[in-house]
């Protein structure tokens, strides 16, 4: 409000009539006060004077209380209070209860007492706390000091005096206000009124509207102002009109791009950003524009390579591994003519899921050949021996022909098993969901492996407590999880014993299998879980590396977790939790 003309003009008006109150009000104030404070001296000083002067006759009287009682009362102003003390300092006369001889020794009676002469003293009631004014003169007869008169007075009245002149400024300055306040609002309408129009009409074109032009204004000083406003108008349209269009396209075509784009100034400072650069450097940010190149991308090769296209004014391009996770950047820098001197168009594209897409196919094309090296190789050196000459001999062929059968089976499991392992990455694997006793699921997958591991030498264990709460899951995944695991601890254990437990956690089940193997290698550990990896190629055997990637993705589609450990010489442990049938309904 303050930033209008009328108001600021008000303001000032308001703040001068303040100081200048202000100031009256002390000068005024205090004057009062002095002059109400001398005043209450000199009445004070009269009725102590009156009664000291009546108290020679009343000392002398067979009843001078009474005697000094009716005196006070003739002379004393309402809200005064009298003492007479002699001049041995005993009470002769108090017109309030309470007041004793011990009086004697207040500073004003010593004086007069003692000095002969008049003693004054300010400080508050030691009851009320309020400030009174004590006043004491001497009573003389025969050129000595016979007693003391003090009278007491309240000062309330210096406050009351300084209220009422606070009182009368409140009320001249009350009328002075309002009488300036509308004086000077009718001065300056006119002004107020005329700049207003120039603003809103200086607005209005501000904001595209180059149609809109300015009336007559009030005032002849605006009227040459609001001339070069509406030359500047039609300018403004002419050059404005035939460039919306084509700002139109560029912005859209700038605000689309996947690529980020930034426009850095000589000076290094971002001129420009589209929204993906904005995502890649700044997100969240609102805008980048005006900062620093170094300040924005925070990253020194990016600011080497716009650096030196504007020295050298040519093009510039490099690849730029940027940020905490490495994303590959590809940074392009075109040189840009302008008046001021040279900009940087930064193109910037990041190449990051590309590289790991074509890592990810190098990866698959190599696991996948290698896994089917094998198997083609025995398949091709049987079918060339039963062509050698083996067909005759029916027992070798038969031999050659399981072979190639298992290897067969061999490629059709690794081919499934990439088949599960897509439909579950991409989400359109199917489950049965059903509540299931982890126990009865543990018991039915460990009877099922049974002879295999006892005619292995191993033994093979469940411990999970009866009436465990239910699980939530798919029965014939589940059921393969577990096999897996177990599949893998038969594997590489020998001699020795496998453990499949359970127990309950924070909302799910725990299921644990353990073996008594050699154990993962701690480098090994981190990758057990992925596609085609074998830990410990001293013991890799039958198997494509598929298992272990099929355990993780289905616990976690059905909402668990696993992961696996290895303590020194307590062979390997595989972890996964199923959720709770009670906490997945919810």
């Amino acid at each position: 409000m303050l930033r209008s003309l009328r108001w600021r003009a008000v303001a000032v008006f308001l703040g001068i009539l303040v100081a200048t109150l202000t100031t009256l009000g002390f000068v005024l104030g205090d004057r009062a006060r002095h002059d109400a404070g001398v005043a209450l001296e000199e009445r004070v000083a009269v009725e102590a004077r009156a009664i000291a002067a009546l108290s020679l006759s009343s000392l002398e009287s067979a009843a001078p209380e009474d005697a000094l009682a009716a005196a006070a009362a003739a002379i004393l102003a309402p809200g005064s209070a009298v003492l007479v003390i002699g001049s041995d300092g005993s009470l002769i006369y108090a017109s309030t209860v309470g007041e004793h001889g011990a009086s004697f020794r207040a500073p004003e009676i010593r004086t007069a007492l003692e000095e002969g002469r008049t003693g004054l003293a300010v400080r508050p009631n030691p009851v009320t706390s309020d400030s009174e004014l004590n006043l004491a003169v001497p009573v003389v007869a025969d050129g000595r000091v016979v007693a003391a008169v003090r009278v007491t007075a309240s000062r309330a009245p210096l406050g009351e005096a300084v209220g009422r002149v606070a009182a009368t400024l409140a009320i001249a300055g009350a009328s002075t206000l309002v009488a300036g306040t509308l004086l000077l609002l009718w001065l300056v309408a006119p002004l107020v009124s005329g700049l207003a129009a120039l603003g809103s009409v200086a607005r209005r074109l501000a904001a595209g509207q180059l149609y809109e032009r300015v009336e007559t204004v009030p005032l002849s000083e605006a009227h040459e102002l609001s001339l070069a406003i509406n030359d500047m108008a039609e300018s403004l349209e002419k050059q404005v009109r035939t460039s919306y269009q084509e700002r139109d396209i560029f912005g859209a075509v700038i605000d689309g791009m996947a690529d980020a784009l930034l426009v850095v100034d000589d000076e290094g400072s971002v001129a420009l950003a589209n929204p993906a650069a904005l995502e890649l450097f700044a997100p969240g940010e609102g805008t980048v524009v005006g900062k620093r190149l170094m300040e924005v991308t925070r990253d020194h090769e990016i600011g080497r390579i716009v650096a030196d296209a504007l020295r050298e004014g040519r093009h510039q391009s490099g690849r730029v591994e940027y940020g905490p996770d490495l994303r590959l950047l590809h940074v392009l820098v075109t040189p840009i003519e302008e008046k001021g001197g040279l900009s940087a168009l930064v193109m910037i594209q990041d190449l990051t899921e590309v590289q790991r897409l074509e890592a990810v196919r190098r990866d698959f094309v190599a696991n996948v050949s290698h896994e089917l090296r094998t198997p083609l190789a025995s398949i091709k050196a049987a079918a060339e021996a039963i062509q050698g000459g083996a067909l005759d001999d029916a027992q070798t062929t038969r031999e050659f022909l399981a072979r190639i059968d298992v290897e067969v089976d061999h490629m059709a499991q690794m081919v499934q098993r990439l088949l599960d392992l897509s439909r579950l990455e991409t989400g359109k694997a199917q489950f049965n969901m059903e509540a299931l006793d982890v126990k009865a699921l543990l018991d039915e997958a460990t009877d099922r492996v049974r002879p295999q591991t006892e005619s292995r030498g191993l033994a093979l264990t469940v411990d999970a407590p009866e009436g465990m709460a239910p699980v939530m899951a798919d029965r014939a995944a589940v059921h393969e999880i577990v096999l897996n695991l177990i599949d893998n601890a038969m594997r590489f254990t020998d001699d020795g014993s496998i453990l499949v437990s359970a127990r309950e956690v924070d909302a799910g089940v725990e299921v644990t299998v353990e073996d008594s193997g050699p154990g993962i290698l701690p480098e090994d550990l981190p990758h057990i879980f992925e596609r085609f990896y074998k830990a410990d190629r001293s013991r890799s055997s039958g198997g494509v590396g598929l298992g272990l990637a099929l355990a993780k993705h289905t616990v976690q589609a059905h909402g668990g977790e696993i992961w696996a450990e290895s303590p020194p010489g307590k062979g390997a442990i595989v972890h996964f939790t199923l959720p709770l049938a009670a906490v997945a309904s919810i």
